[in-house]
């Protein structure tokens, strides 16, 4: 807003000069106009200098400081001393107490299998308790008698 404002008043100012020459001194119009250019262009870098004046004043009402650091990455390895021991891993108790009773139903596969590989052992076994126990009972009944 400032910026236009200036240059308003600048144009305003041109045009009433060059009025006032060209009627006082028509004949040397072109060397006018370039001096009245030369004297726009300073006139803009003064309206430049005299914006940035307010923001050059709250930098520094306001301390404003720009600061910018800038560091090569670095990588630090530093050893720790623990105090805590730590424990071994133990299976929780539930998963132990089954995989106890999985292990001792495999078991009770593994005997009836067994035993069925022999069942004709226990077939004559059987047989000859049978004929043990009658044998003997009948010899002694008989001695009694």
């Amino acid at each position: 807003m400032l910026a236009n404002q200036l240059t308003y008043q600048r144009s305003a100012k041109i045009s009433r000069r060059l009025t006032a020459e060209i009627s006082g001194k028509g004949k040397k119009l072109s060397e006018i106009e370039q001096a009245e250019k030369t004297w726009e262009e300073k006139g803009e870098s003064a309206d430049k200098a005299e914006i940035s004046a307010p923001s050059l004043a709250d930098a520094v009402e306001f301390s404003t400081v720009m600061v910018e650091v800038y560091q090569d990455p670095a990588i630090r390895y530093q050893e720790l001393y623990r105090e805590k021991a730590i424990t071994e891993y133990q299976t929780p108790f539930l998963t132990e107490v089954g995989n106890s009773f999985s292990d001792g139903w495999q078991m009770l596969e593994d005997l009836f299998i067994a035993l069925t590989k022999y069942w004709s052992a226990f077939v004559i076994c059987g047989i000859g308790y049978i004929l043990f126990v009658k044998y003997f009972l009948s010899v002694k009944k008989m001695k009694a008698e």
